[in-house]
């Protein structure tokens, strides 16, 4: 009599069936290489010394000195950051300006901080991520700027932009930032300077105050039609709006009588900026003050 087959043999058919397929496939099949981790790693960094371009390497990369920087501000052996292990950093890219530690007084004697990773592929810890440079300022200026070249500031300036933005350079020495617009300033005026990466340079942005255009001043002596040119006595009144002037103008024939009015000595006058040629002009003569 014919044995049917109940499911338990088919069960163990199958897993010969299956059994046997794995064999021949693990014999014809090679194996793959084990995993390795790739030996890259990360380190918080803090520059000592700014970037300077290494000519020494091709390409020629920006290249730093900076300290191992923990959340402690320690070395990962715990001693001081003054005595910490250091190794380069390389900006790839080019794109950062770096302050060093101790580069400006306290306290901004921190250098720029930041992440560098060291590739599988090449022996160098390159620069991921770093504190921004300020691009946007804010800051009092120290004297009266008369559309001079340059601006000079007085104690800490803010950084306005980028967020978390680092200043690089002491902006409180002089010369440091231009003045490519001429624009006017009285000591103690708040004045917003910007970062331009085209120069390199800082430049005053504004917002300045507006040049003098009207005096009013009374004259030194007699003025009659036939003069030409007059002197005025004492200091005028300025008359536009918040400036400041630089001009002396008692100083000898300084004011123009384009219109020959005739002024008794120490009359009222007034006098504008003809701007197509720079001269001071009286535009109006009264009685005597």
């Amino acid at each position: 009599m014919a044995k049917s087959f109940t499911d338990d043999s088919f069960r163990r058919v199958a897993q010969v069936v299956v059994d046997h397929e794995r064999e021949r496939t693990d014999l014809t099949t090679p194996a793959p290489p084990p995993l390795t981790p790739l030996p890259f790693q990360f380190r918080r960094f803090e520059l000592a010394e700014a970037f300077s371009l290494n000519t020494e390497r091709d390409p020629n990369y920006w290249t730093a000195e900076a300290y191992f920087f923990n959340v402690d501000g320690r070395a990962e052996d715990g001693s001081d950051d003054r005595d910490r292990a250091s190794f380069i950093v390389t900006d790839i890219l080019g794109i950062h300006i770096g302050r060093g530690k101790d580069q400006l007084p306290d306290p901004d004697d921190r250098g720029s901080q930041g992440t560098a990773y060291h590739p599988h592929d090449v022996d160098q810890w390159e620069v991921v991520e770093m504190q921004p440079h300020a691009l946007r300022i804010s800051g009092q200026v120290a004297s009266n700027v008369f559309g001079t070249s340059t601006v000079t500031l007085t104690g800490t300036p803010v950084v306005m932009n980028p967020s978390g933005g680092l200043i690089m350079e002491d902006l409180t020495a002089a010369g440091l930032i231009k003045n490519p617009h001429a624009l006017i300033f009285a000591a103690g005026d708040v004045i917003n300077a910007e970062w331009n990466e085209a120069v390199p340079q800082w430049e005053a942005v504004g917002p300045g105050r507006p040049v003098v255009h009207r005096i009013s001043g009374v004259t030194s002596g007699a003025v009659t039609s036939a003069t030409a040119q007059f002197t005025l006595s004492g200091t005028p009144v300025i008359m536009t709006p918040g400036a400041i002037s630089a001009i002396d103008f008692t100083a000898t024939d300084l004011i123009y009588n384009v219109f020959t009015f005739d002024i008794d000595s120490g009359g009222l006058i007034h006098a504008e900026l003809n701007a197509d040629n720079g001269h001071w002009e009286a535009v109006q003569g009264a009685c005597p003050a």
